[in-house]
This record gives structure tokens, sequence and C-alpha cells, in this order.
């Protein structure tokens, strides 16, 4: 999150790789 693309897999510097869109099971 600090530094621009630590990971360098994310193409948009200044944000976390976000993982797979997983709905988590809310009740």
């Amino acid at each position: 999150s600090s530094s621009e693309s630590s990971d360098g897999t994310s193409g948009t510097p200044g944000l976390e790789p976000v993982p797979s869109p997983v709905p988590e099971p809310h009740c």
C-alpha cells in the first residue's frame, strides 16, 4: 500500500493487488 507497485503485478500504482472477487457468506 505504501510503495508504488510493490509486487509489480497490478498496473495501478499505489493500490494493492486485489484478490479474486470471492463473495463472502454474510449470513
